[in-house]
């Protein structure tokens, strides 16, 4: 016989050899799985709970997008704290044949739910029981609490008085004791919350995304020597000042030459907030008024932030222009926005105030 067609042979006894190798290791793979998840009556669910004796109910808001697989989601509902791990997660659904095209979306999920049951809310198959709401930048404690009032959420009946007493999580363990100690780190954005939140759950929500975002600051913070109790109190002031995101660096730029310069920086949002009045309804009386957020008697920063600012303003607050403004009004036309009007010398200021 021909040395090629012994060669022929021999390649084909091997390859139906380990054809029927892989085949038998599929199969006897499959079965184990099948009897671990369906013989025995094992389920994903069950099986992990026994292994980790884990029994706390976590609850949080997962985000699918369009490219995401049942890979993807299942780490992310592992790294959420929904399921215990991603990887067995993946095997009941292939192992049950559970839909995971997964519909594009943002869903409150809790960690009580079943295999099946995400897949169902994933799917769009069982109705997402869950409301968004969409904190604006710049409120306040007391905004908030009004604007949960107006979407008829029983939250904002005691929002405020929760947050008072609200345990406060490690990283702001160093700020100074004061009124409202939450003010400025409850993150504005659109949450996907349950139908009808507690004030505890939907401040969790937001504590949690501020430090997420402020993370990405923290190293130009520590560059600055500023702590972030001070930056979110300046990113709050810019956000009351501010009348555009253009005047944003411009606003840091005045507060950061006038701390430098040892000069007050009398403004009349922090005022504004303490006294709880629009800041163009002050009269000469409150410019007088004792407290530690009167910038036009007090030296520095006020006691702490007086909103909660955005993520432009935090960034602002970190990075000023490098020009030389130490003065700022509001200028009023007939029929036009108003302007924000930036000066370097307290001669030019009051030349273009009395003008105006």
């Amino acid at each position: 016989m021909p040395r090629s067609k012994i060669y022929e042979a021999i390649w084909n006894a091997m390859s139906f050899v380990l054809g029927t190798a892989y085949n038998w290791i599929i199969l006897v793979a499959t079965v184990v799985l099948v009897w671990i998840f369906v013989n025995r009556g094992y389920t994903y669910g069950e099986e992990m709970a026994s292994t980790l004796m884990d029994t706390t109910e976590t609850e949080a808001s997962v985000v699918v997008e369009d490219e995401d697989t049942l890979s993807t989601v299942s780490q992310q509902l592992q790294e959420k704290g929904i399921i215990p791990n991603a990887l067995l997660f993946q095997l009941e659904n292939i192992v049950k044949s559970y839909d995971t095209e997964y519909k594009p979306g943002e869903y409150v999920l809790n960690s009580s739910m079943s295999t099946s049951d995400l897949g169902s809310i994933l799917t769009g198959k069982t109705e997402d029981k869950s409301i968004q709401v969409t904190i604006l930048e710049g409120f306040t404690i007391k905004d908030i609490a009004e604007y949960l009032t107006y979407e008829n959420l029983d939250a904002g009946a005691t929002f405020v008085e929760v947050c008072d007493s609200y345990k406060l999580p490690s990283f702001m363990s160093s700020i100074p004791s004061r009124i409202n100690p939450l003010e400025g780190y409850l993150y504005p954005g659109t949450y996907q919350i349950p139908a009808d939140p507690s004030p505890e759950d939907l401040i969790g929500r937001m504590l949690d995304r501020f430090y997420d975002v402020y993370s990405k600051y923290e190293a130009k913070a520590k560059e600055r020597k500023l702590t972030m109790d001070e930056v979110i109190t300046i990113a709050s002031i810019i956000e009351k000042e501010a009348k555009s995101n253009d005047d944003k660096l411009l606003v840091s730029e005045v507060i950061s030459n006038r701390l430098n310069a040892g000069m007050k920086l009398e403004m009349t949002s922090p005022l504004s907030y303490r006294l709880n009045k629009r800041s163009d309804s002050l009269v000469q009386a409150d410019y007088v008024a004792e407290t530690s957020y009167n910038t036009y008697t007090h030296d520095g920063l006020p006691l702490g932030p007086i909103c909660n600012p955005s993520a432009e303003s935090i960034e602002a607050a970190l990075t000023p222009a490098s020009g030389g403004s130490l003065y700022m009004f509001l200028a009023k036309e007939n029929d036009k926005p108003e302007q924000l009007v930036f000066f370097s010398s307290l001669d030019e200021y009051e030349s273009a105030k009395n003008a105006n």
